[in-house]
């Protein structure tokens, strides 16, 4: 069920504070419990089993167990609270959700998330002419389409301040509105990911400026050639973590079936300008999280780097783990953590000597900590199968289309017209 509140709208007088107290006490009156590593999920037990609110402003997403009636007594709370402003879809018809379009199975194992509407609308505003087929790559040479977005993007830098223009000219401004309207549905399109993280360190001025607009106008040609791509959760696939099993190094499959298990993949790149680190945090099939960092820590190795990658994704990972728990599925097992480093394997895991990392061992006490406290298990897995490279790194592009088809589960994608 989704409950949309269309009175008082997000951004008018009514909201903010004044809404969110009102929401708060609304729920409260009813028995739901906010989390507490998550203020925004709300959850109510009762014999039948746990019933779960996801709040986003003035969007509700509502799940019940079947024979109970949480959902509709809060629905009607809530009308009675603001009056008939209240807008109401209700279980297989339960459509859209603060901005993600939802397409679920017939039999409703499987659900993808796209934001299809909000490309067409990003394309439509600043590059119409791709509507009508006219697309941006056609006009480069064509010795010089392909990889042309990576080449480009990876031009892009800031100038000295004292070269730069006291007003942004209009080919910047548009760079910055491009990337601004792809970040909201690159959530669901990690495809785009590397190519954001590029835009956004130059988005203060971004140079060369023909340079930066031609690229932008790329991103969109390739969000919009990519615009059925979503992240789907559930579907069929391996149902025991084998990276459990008690191995400390495996052979992830880039192209084979994924788990429900929790895990997090972790990889960072170093020796570059700036230093990233990249996490995949991956749950029920799909990615819950996934995302490119600027690594503030100056370091003077790889190891060191990814350390820091796979401290970072743990923190991460950690949050969505306290989730389950306060949800009541939270489990003893450990969460796997997946690293291509050997060397951040050995000292994380204290399967070598770590004499010569002494001096920047208390990069790894917290994590290592994590691991010897059953919350992660770090696992090695050969660069070739680390499914988060593709997110700070330009690699092949059979790997981008491998690692985009593992993290978002493309295997199990229900299609529009099913839903």
């Amino acid at each position: 069920m989704v409950l949309w509140l269309v009175t008082p709208v997000y951004g008018e007088g009514p909201s903010g504070d004044e809404l969110d107290t009102l929401e708060l006490s609304v729920l409260d009156a009813l028995g739901w419990s906010p989390l507490d590593v998550s203020p925004a999920m709300h959850t109510f037990f009762c014999d039948v089993g746990p019933s779960l609110m996801i709040r986003t402003v003035d969007d509700f997403a509502i799940a019940t167990p079947e024979g109970t009636d949480h959902g509709e007594g809060t629905v009607a709370k809530f009308v009675e609270a603001f009056g008939p402003g209240v807008v109401v879809k209700r279980g297989a018809t339960a459509c859209e959700y603060a901005g993600y379009t939802l397409a679920v199975s017939d039999d409703r194992s499987r659900v993808t998330l796209r934001m299809t509407m909000h490309v067409m609308d990003a394309v439509g505003r600043f590059v119409p002419e791709l509507l009508e087929g006219k697309r941006p790559s056609a006009e480069l040479p064509p010795q010089q389409r392909r990889g042309a977005l990576a080449r480009l993007a990876e031009k892009l830098k800031l100038p000295p301040a004292a070269e730069r223009q006291p007003r942004l000219s209009p080919e910047q401004t548009f760079f910055q509105e491009v990337t601004g309207a792809a970040r909201y549905f690159e959530r669901v399109k990690p495809r785009l990911t590397h190519f954001l993280w590029l835009f956004s360190r130059v988005s203060s001025y971004p140079y060369p400026i023909d340079v930066a607009k031609m690229a932008a106008r790329l991103l969109l040609e390739l969000a919009y050639d990519t615009r059925e791509e979503g992240i789907t959760f559930g579907g069929e696939g391996l149902d025991l973590n084998p990276r459990l099993a008690g191995h400390f190094h495996e052979e992830l499959d880039l192209d084979g079936p994924t788990h429900p298990d929790l895990e997090a993949h972790a990889d960072t790149t170093w020796n570059c300008e700036p230093d990233a680190y990249a996490a995949i945090i991956m749950r029920n099939r799909g990615a819950l999280a996934h995302g490119v960092w600027r690594m503030t820590l100056v370091c003077d190795s790889s190891q060191l780097a990814e350390a820091v990658g796979s401290s970072r994704a743990a923190e991460k990972m950690i949050l969505f783990r306290e989730m389950e728990r306060g949800v009541g599925l939270g489990s003893e097992v450990p969460t796997v953590l997946t690293t291509d480093s050997s060397s951040n394997w050995q000292v994380a895991t204290r399967h070598a000597s770590s004499s010569r990392s002494r001096h920047a061992l208390r990069r790894w006490r917290v994590l290592t900590q994590r691991i010897l406290d059953g919350d992660c298990k770090l696992v090695h897995v050969d660069g070739a199968s680390m499914p988060a490279d593709f997110l700070t790194k330009r690699v092949e592009q059979k790997k981008v289309d491998q690692s985009v088809a593992y993290a978002t589960n493309a295997r199990n994608a229900v299609p529009q017209n099913e839903a």
